[in-house]
Parts: C-alpha cells; structure tokens; sequence
C-alpha cells in the first residue's frame, strides 16, 4: 500500500500544475506525509538505542 501511495503521489506531483506538498485532501499526499512521519520517528528510536548502552551491571546508560 506504502509504495501504491508514494507512485500516486509522484504521479500527482507532475501532472499538477500547483505544488502539492500542502494538500492533504488528497488521500495519496496524506499516506506519504504518514509515512515520512513513521520513518522519522524510527529514526529518531535508532539514534536513541544506539546512545544506550548496556554494561555489565545490565542497567542501561546514557552516554
């Protein structure tokens, strides 16, 4: 679904003759925001698992 949303989307981004970034009525350009906003937050997870650490004493650290 991810990837029918993303052709739709670029499809709409050419074939439109306004930008399309702010159009959230249309259902395509919605899903990708969704997406972008998951995958920000996935990132923003990874760099924080990667500042923990886990010693010995198996309590976890921030460094």
């Amino acid at each position: 679904m991810a990837f029918q949303h993303i052709f739709n989307a670029a499809v709409y981004a050419f074939t439109a003759k306004t930008d399309i970034s702010g159009d959230y009525g249309n259902f395509d350009v919605m899903g990708v925001s969704k997406i972008a906003k998951n995958v920000s937050r996935e990132n923003i997870g990874w760099k924080l698992l990667s500042v923990l650490k886990k010693p010995k004493t198996d309590y976890f650290i921030l460094l």
